[in-house]
């Protein structure tokens, strides 16, 4: 079911078959009530059921803002420790320093080389990290028995790294943090439910209006699509900015 949820066809889809259940509701109120001269009547539960469909998209909304939210501040917060780290090994002497910028670089040209990553793609995101950092310690090892001196900075360096590394773990991980799928399909399901319920509606008015259907089927399109795109940032639009650590790259490289 995930797959289905996270395929791009059904971005498209979907619009398709909410269009579909409007004009269900149309032709079943013609067919079963106009053409039969019969008269529904609203029970009053409606718009009890309009909001909860209302609640529901709306929650469903915020959870998933909330991950995109966390991305930005999982960024941020590393950006702030690899900036340390750089600033850092100004003090350090030529090897130890320039090894320091060697890992900075590696790690940043893994990270950014998938920027939106799938599950698959994060738990090799992970190893690949992991690697880096098992290179880096043998080096800190060796560095450590020939230069007595540096265990200071080695010591104060290795914190450092840690909480850099748990800042990307957490992204990596908030990208594998979906909106459940029972949810998801709920609210799919729920959205149908509700296309033919407004199309059955609207058609016993006694002026039919088109506008109201078309308002609630952009609208329905537009926060069902924006859920599923913030829910995914490695299929949607709405990606985290990356700039943070691109400028810090960029200072990296420049540097000696």
């Amino acid at each position: 079911m995930r797959t289905i949820l996270d395929s791009t066809w059904l971005t498209f889809v979907f619009p398709l078959f909410l269009f579909v259940f409007l004009a269900l509701g149309v032709i079943y109120s013609r067919r079963f009530y106009h053409r039969h001269k019969r008269v529904w009547k609203p029970v009053g539960i409606e718009n009890g059921l309009l909001g909860i469909f209302a609640i529901l998209i709306s929650f469903t909304m915020v959870v998933s803002g909330n991950f995109d939210r966390e991305r930005a501040d999982y960024i941020h917060g590393e950006a702030e420790e690899l900036s340390l780290i750089f600033r850092t090994s100004k003090l350090y002497d030529d090897t130890l320093r320039r090894r320091v910028h060697q890992y900075l670089k590696d790690f940043l040209r893994v990270q950014l080389s998938k920027k939106t990553p799938s599950t698959r793609e994060c738990a090799q995101l992970i190893d690949s990290i992991e690697a880096i950092d098992r290179t880096l310690d043998l080096f800190l090892l060796d560095y450590r028995q020939r230069n007595a001196t540096a265990e200071a900075d080695i010591k104060n360096l290795i914190p450092l790294l840690t909480k850099a590394s748990s800042k990307y773990y957490l992204l990596l991980y908030s990208f594998m943090e979906r909106t459940p799928v029972p949810m998801m399909v709920t609210l799919i399901l729920l959205s149908f439910t509700m296309a033919f319920l407004v199309g059955f509606m609207n058609s016993f008015q006694e002026t039919p209006n088109n506008v109201i259907p078309v308002i609630f089927f952009i609208t329905t399109v537009l926060m069902i699509t924006g859920i599923r795109d913030l829910d995914n940032p490695s299929r949607g639009l709405i990606t985290p900015r990356y700039e943070e650590l691109e400028d810090i790259q960029k200072l990296i490289k420049n540097s000696r």
